[in-house]
């Protein structure tokens, strides 16, 4: 039996006059409110109401029940309503860690708009191109550009995709000829950036 279910029930039968009432208003019959009301009264072991053909009165014991109900229910639904409001309109401080390109080239063209519908929240982005640990170094969220991430218990999603690109100098070319084939790049010179968190080898 859910305690709590039950206790929203008992409390709508004192408040609505009846359990015909009470089905009615809370669109179950009126046999799923009797039984979860003795149930209720057989896990408490006492009578909370006294019943006649036509009328019921609140116990003694009863009486006292129906206040703490009242008091309990109002605090769950009150919990709710607090979590409900804080997950809608978030606030407080997202702390963003990016990758040095990413944070100088892509972010600067969707933060503003993104602090801009969410004004209850403080954004504070660092970007390096050292590997991150999230969660020691608490951040919310970590922007990555690689091709695949280690396994771990943190969700991820990718956002976009970005290209990579391999380019020359015509003067390069010409001293060293143009590459025709994946094989012949390693024949080659190139500058990679030592920080990325991906691998820089030629595959």
């Amino acid at each position: 039996m859910d305690q709590l279910a039950a206790m929203r029930i008992f409390r709508r039968v004192v408040e609505s006059g009846g359990f015909s009432a009470a089905a009615d208003a809370l669109d179950i019959s009126h046999t799923v409110v009797s039984r979860q009301v003795r149930q209720l009264e057989e896990l408490l072991g006492a009578q909370l109401l006294n019943r006649t053909t036509r009328r019921f009165s609140l116990t003694e014991v009863g009486q006292l029940y129906y206040q703490r109900c009242i008091d309990i229910i109002d605090q769950v639904e009150d919990a709710a309503r607090v979590v409900s409001h804080h997950h809608a309109r978030p606030a407080g401080v997202l702390r963003i860690n990016a990758p040095m390109v990413f944070g100088t080239l892509e972010m600067p063209n969707w933060l503003p708009q993104f602090m801009q519908a969410y004004p209850e929240l403080k954004v504070d982005v660092v970007c390096n191109d050292r590997f991150v640990d999230l969660i020691s170094e608490e951040f919310d969220v970590g922007l990555r550009i690689t091709r695949a991430l280690p396994d771990s218990t943190l969700v991820a999603k990718r956002l976009t995709v970005s290209d990579m690109a391999l380019v020359a100098t015509p003067a390069y070319l010409e001293k060293h000829g143009t590459p025709r084939e994946p094989k012949d790049l390693q024949q080659h010179n190139f500058l990679a950036y030592s920080l990325a968190l991906q691998t820089t080898e030629l595959v």
